[in-house]
């Protein structure tokens, strides 16, 4: 559940950024945002690590990865 809200909240913190949920939109606004000095880097960055937080809890990467071997016990057929 942590990963869910991470990538939510690192979805909707680039969404009240840039005003989109298109991805190839996504890189030209925030490039034209960067370029001209119009966005918070410390807000950009958050939002950066709370997608790559997600994404590394959602596939179990190595600091979050103790649930995987309970979350695969089960009965084999």
């Amino acid at each position: 559940r942590v990963g869910d809200f991470g990538l939510l909240l690192g979805i909707l913190g680039f969404y009240w950024i840039t005003g989109s949920l298109e991805f190839w939109d996504l890189f030209e606004i925030f490039n034209n945002l960067v370029y001209n000095n119009e966005v918070n880097f410390l807000f950009a960055t958050l939002c950066a690590f709370l997608l790559f937080s997600g994404a590394i809890a959602k596939s179990a990467q190595f600091p979050l990865h103790v649930w995987l071997p309970d979350a695969m016990e089960g009965p084999t057929p």
